[in-house]
């Protein structure tokens, strides 16, 4: 994605976002290991 014609604050809140996402597929990955280590142990 180019950026290069973003202001400060449009480049302030994509690097939220970008936080925000690998925030999520940290957590996604973390519950699905849950659940798998909890499909594990319960069998």
């Amino acid at each position: 994605m180019d950026t290069s014609n973003f202001d400060n604050e449009a480049r302030q809140h994509l690097e939220i976002y970008k936080g925000f996402m690998t925030f999520s597929k940290i957590s996604i990955v973390a519950t699905a290991v849950v659940l798998i280590l909890m499909a594990i142990f319960l069998l």
